[in-house]
């Protein structure tokens, strides 16, 4: 699993101006990311394959903000922009698993919050109790 690249990130942040206040021009660039997403991590370094979860998360992320932020006069998202950002979910939070699996760490998690930051990938690990 690859990372988004630069032409492609570009590309995206383009069209999210390029929308101006149409969330429907939103819900067509996270389609888009979707689709762009390889979420296959077999034989991929964990370590490398987790930057690139980060990296599409983090794309989602930044687009919905930079929508939003150029366009602040609603509250909350409509129902397709939020399934746009759940489907990006469902495609990491499989690789994610691997990922997780092949790193050592007790759990992972896929987080979907506000218009700021619209998707999380994260790893977590058990602390050993402390000796006595």
């Amino acid at each position: 699993m690859e990372g988004p690249a630069d032409v492609f990130r570009e590309k995206l942040a383009e069209r999210v101006r390029a929308a101006g206040a149409d969330e429907n021009g939103l819900v067509s660039v996270l389609a888009e990311l979707e689709d762009a997403i390889d979420a296959d991590p077999r034989g991929g370094d964990p370590e490398a394959v987790y930057a690139a979860l980060v990296a599409w998360a983090t794309l989602c992320s930044d687009l919905v903000a930079a929508f939003y932020r150029a366009h602040d006069g609603s509250a909350g998202v409509p129902v397709a922009v939020a399934a746009g950002v759940q489907r990006i979910a469902r495609r990491l939070r499989h690789s994610l698993g691997h990922v997780a699996n092949g790193l050592g760490a007790a759990g992972y998690s896929v987080t979907i919050g506000p218009r700021s930051s619209a998707l999380s990938a994260a790893l977590t690990w058990r602390t050993p109790p402390a000796a006595p």
